[in-house]
This record gives structure tokens, C-alpha cells and sequence, in this order.
């Protein structure tokens, strides 16, 4: 599949498990995708995406899995407001050129006894010194082009 990812995405209240992975799919990600309520499983991974993570990913109550490994995001991780991302189990980053570090928030999901995340992957991995993202939280560090180190 190639093109871009519509905005109109969001108007699929009902969409429970999105799979774009593995394509050719180009552009940034659509906000929208977010505004979807009923959203457990997304996997926009291994295409060509750019731009930043959109503000709003922590939205979807029920989001148990969002992979967008493999593109070219950039920017930081936006951090998550207390109350959100509560049954998100995997959150798989690595593979962009995101910069930063992976906000605390995110961490005390990971931390915290309520937290449910079980596997975050980020570009991690030293060398080089220092990493591409920081994160003293991650279950798999990788280096954008792919080679691996754990934490």
C-alpha cells in the first residue's frame, strides 16, 4: 500500500485494530487516528512516515498497543497526562530519528504498580554517546539503524 494516511481515519468510531504496517505509506500521522475511542491495537510501523508523534496519541481509554517503529518521526515524545495511557502494555518507538528523552510520564506507567507497560522500545542504545532518545525506563534499547542493546 502506498499515499498518505487520511484524515478521515477518525471518522471510524467503530475501528478497534489498525494495521498499516509494513507498507509504503508516506506524510505525517493524522491526529485523527487518535480521536478514535474505540482504538486497542495500532501498528503504523515500518513505512515512511514523518513529523513529530501527534500531541493527542494518548487519547484512545483503551489503547493497549501502538507500534511506530520503523519511519522517520521526529521530535520529542510528547508526555502523557496522568489518567491516560492506563491499559497500554506496548509502546514501540524505535527505528525514527526522535530526540529527547521518553518523558517521565511515560516511565511511571512502566513503574508505577497500576502500570501495565511491558515493552517500550526507543533508539536507546550506546554507542553513539550520547543516545539518540534517553529513557531509564525502556524494556529494549536500539540504535536508529537497528542494532541492539539492553538496558
Amino acid at each position: 500500500m502506498t499515499g498518505t494516511i487520511p484524515s478521515t481515519i477518525g471518522g471510524n468510531e467503530n475501528l478497534i485494530f489498525l494495521d498499516i504496517s509494513n507498507n509504503k505509506i508516506e506524510g505525517t500521522i493524522p491526529s485523527e487516528i487518535f480521536d478514535i475511542s474505540a482504538l486497542e491495537i495500532a501498528y503504523i510501523g515500518n513505512n515512511t512516515l514523518t513529523g513529530p508523534i501527534p500531541e493527542n496519541y494518548y487519547e484512545p481509554d483503551n489503547l493497549r498497543e501502538l507500534w511506530v517503529d520503523g519511519n522517520e518521526l521526529s521530535g520529542s515524545v510528547p508526555d502523557v497526562p496522568e489518567g491516560k495511557f492506563e491499559q497500554l502494555e506496548e509502546l514501540i518507538l524505535n527505528k525514527n530519528l526522535l530526540t529527547g528523552a521518553v518523558p517521565e510520564s511515560i516511565c511511571n506507567l512502566r513503574d508505577d504498580a497500576n502500570g501495565k507497560i511491558i515493552s517500550l522500545h526507543s533508539d536507546c542504545a550506546q554507542p553513539p554517546s550520547p543516545p539518540q532518545i534517553e529513557c531509564e525506563c525502556c524494556t529494549k534499547c536500539t540504535t536508529a539503524a537497528g542494532s541492539e542493546d539492553d538496558p
